[in-house]
């Protein structure tokens, strides 16, 4: 009997322990969702450096990839070009491409926000850049593609143009023409590991096993113990 209520005991003990870090978790969920809430009302009153504030104040407890957006979109409204550049840049580097908490108007929202400043100003490549990230998010990769085309064609020297134009292509299974665009990105950045994945990842799916064995060799060489 005694080892039963031991057991019941240890039990309760373990279910109280889940439920406050659940209630915790929530808190914290509740906290973000509030910051977001404030940042959106001062974007939706065109009131672009409070929001930029407050989606700052959100990055610093919560790392999700819909305050970078946000952040992305209130810089470029503010023409914070770099800004909007390096946020779009952390949110397609993110492990989960997700969106927590926009919604779809107001993913919608946005994207006509940035049609719009794009016809104003065609040749800011952060804009497309930007907006290019959130067809990616979305997994509209050919939209995507296209966006980021018009990146490399302002800026063919930049690296994450080339990088991410590629990532778009891949996802859109234009292996041969990702390919071709992960060349391009190695010339500019060599030890890009995830430029040579990529390029590796390629061959294989265009069964080029001569290449694509010359590829895992430089992957292994920056990597050990990568594993295929």
């Amino acid at each position: 009997m005694r080892k039963n209520y031991i057991f019941q005991f240890n039990l309760c003990v373990i279910i109280i322990m889940q439920l406050f870090f659940c209630s915790l978790a929530a808190s914290e969920d509740f906290s973000t969702k509030s910051n977001l809430s404030d940042a959106f009302d001062h974007l939706k009153s065109r009131l672009y450096t409070q929001s930029v504030e407050e989606f700052k104040k959100a990055i610093g407890k919560n790392n999700c990839i819909d305050l970078y957006i946000g952040l992305s979109f209130a810089s470029a409204m503010l023409c914070d070009f770099n800004m909007a550049f390096e946020a779009s840049a952390i949110a397609l580097e993110s492990n989960e491409l997700t969106f927590k908490y926009l919604t779809t108007d107001e993913i919608d929202l946005i994207i006509k926000n940035y049609q719009n400043l794009i016809i104003l100003t065609p040749f800011k490549s952060e804009l497309h850049f930007a907006l290019a990230t959130l067809y990616f998010i979305n997994g509209s990769y050919n939209e995507a593609s296209e966006r980021f085309k018009n990146c490399v064609i302002i800026k063919p020297n930049c690296f994450e143009y080339q990088f991410f134009l590629a990532q778009a292509l891949f996802c859109s299974e234009k292996y041969s023409e990702a390919a071709l665009i992960y060349q391009k990105s190695i010339l500019l950045d060599f030890e890009s590991l995830e430029a040579h994945e990529g390029l590796y990842k390629c061959y294989v799916k265009l069964k080029n096993i001569p290449l694509a064995k010359t590829e895992l060799k430089i992957i292994k060489k920056f990597d050990r113990n990568y594993s295929e």
